[in-house]
């Protein structure tokens, strides 16, 4: 497996290179979960190294999630939901039918955003509350990756974020285990 991992972690970059792909959160998580898998399938990898290479995919999921929370929320065109509208109505990636909806009710724009934004800065508390709660928000991550594959098209974002979700399971049995048992 280790082989096949690194290969494909060697082509991916060449290809990000050769073709400048490197332009969003889900190209530089698919090469980092690439990187992380390829380093636990050493074929002498023990079981720490293991561990540490799924924490470390775990971290960056939940890094990445708030940061991109954080930076929406120092916005002011996100914390009013017009950034939202303009996604979705005019933008590169818009999807007629939810651009003219928030277009026409801004509240709902506004409603839409916010939970984005608190979805994705409070998503790395998921890992230290009890499974109930984790499950919870690995639903919502998977609504809100759903969500923009169907209406943005942006299938790279579900699939090498919702591909490192087992990481995070892996982290949060070990903390909330801990602390809830």
């Amino acid at each position: 497996m280790f082989w096949a991992l690194s290969f494909l972690c060697v082509a991916q970059l060449y290809y990000n290179r050769r073709f400048f792909l490197i332009v969003s959160n889900a190209d530089s998580m698919f090469l980092i979960g690439l990187a992380a898998l390829a380093i636990g399938a050493l074929p002498a990898a023990s079981a720490t190294l293991q561990s540490g290479a799924l924490c470390f995919l775990a971290g960056q999921v939940l890094v990445a999630y708030f940061v991109t929370g954080k930076n929406k929320l120092l916005a002011p065109t996100w914390r009013s939901g017009a950034r939202l509208t303009q996604i979705m109505h005019v933008g590169e990636f818009r999807f007629a039918p939810v651009g003219a909806l928030l277009f026409r009710q801004p509240m709902i724009a506004l409603l839409a955003a916010w939970t984005v934004m608190v979805l994705q800065l409070s998503f790395p508390l998921s890992v230290f509350l009890p499974s109930t709660i984790f499950w919870i928000f690995i639903f919502g991550g998977l609504l809100f990756h759903g969500g923009i594959a169907f209406t943005m098209g942006l299938h790279d974002f579900f699939w090498s974020f919702v591909a490192a979700y087992p990481a995070l399971w892996f982290v949060q049995t070990r903390i909330a285990g801990s602390f809830h048992g």
